[in-house]
């Protein structure tokens, strides 16, 4: 009666194992992968909003125009940008009050102006679109908001510009869609989703799956 496996038979079974582990696991981790990315983007999107609405609570503002963030820029003409200069008022410059203004209402660790386009990879066929001349918020958990208002403290615009989330940095793979998703800032703080196309059209490049992924119940199944 047998005891037990020949080193033969152990050793095809192991391979047998190695086989099925490496047909399997590329797809178990872009599946792990797909679900960080979507988790930090939950985060991130509630961390702004909650944000704003402690600003705009603070400041008994009904509307973003109406911060003492958004007011602070007025003598820069509304623009929170890398690219605004900095004016000053009774020796102080108003883009660095502003700075100082979102620090009390976010952990941010650092930030800082991005000169010229980013190089964000598109998503699928369609063309590459970078944005430039951002503020970066560098937030504690690796996050980054990168920053572009404008008309920030006039209440005749519905919205106040664009703000971008990459969920983990500048850790690849820096793609849109995957850990790269942008929004406009609407008047009440909070962020809106691209209305383009996520996927699956002619010249889509993932600028939209922001907004997909908050009507497929956050399910990243492209």
């Amino acid at each position: 009666m047998r005891k037990g496996f020949t080193l033969a038979e152990v050793l095809i079974t192991l391979g047998i194992i190695g086989v099925v582990a490496a047909l399997v696991m590329p797809s178990l981790i872009a599946d792990y992968r797909k679900k960080e990315y979507v988790t930090r983007l939950q985060k991130a999107v509630s961390v702004w909003g909650n944000g704003m609405k402690l600003m705009m609570a603070t400041d008994g503002a009904d509307f973003f125009d109406d911060t003492d963030f958004a007011r602070s820029l007025s003598s820069n003409s509304g623009y929170y940008n890398a690219l605004e200069s900095c004016s000053y008022i009774d020796g102080t410059c108003m883009m660095d009050k502003a700075d100082s203004i979102l620090k009390k209402y976010f952990k941010i660790i650092k930030i800082e102006n991005k000169f010229g386009v980013t190089g964000w990879k598109p998503l699928g066929e369609g063309p590459s679109m970078g944005v430039m001349d951002l503020k970066l918020l560098y937030m504690p958990d690796g996050t980054i908001y990168y920053v572009s208002l404008t008309n920030v403290d006039n209440s005749s615009f519905a919205t106040k510009g664009d703000v971008f989330i990459d969920v983990n940095g500048k850790k690849p793979p820096n793609q849109w869609g995957r850990d790269v998703f942008g929004f406009v800032l609407n008047n009440r703080g909070q962020l809106e989703p691209f209305s383009y196309s996520c996927v699956g059209e002619e010249f889509s490049n993932g600028m939209g799956c922001a907004k997909y992924l908050m009507e497929n119940g956050w399910v990243m199944d492209y």
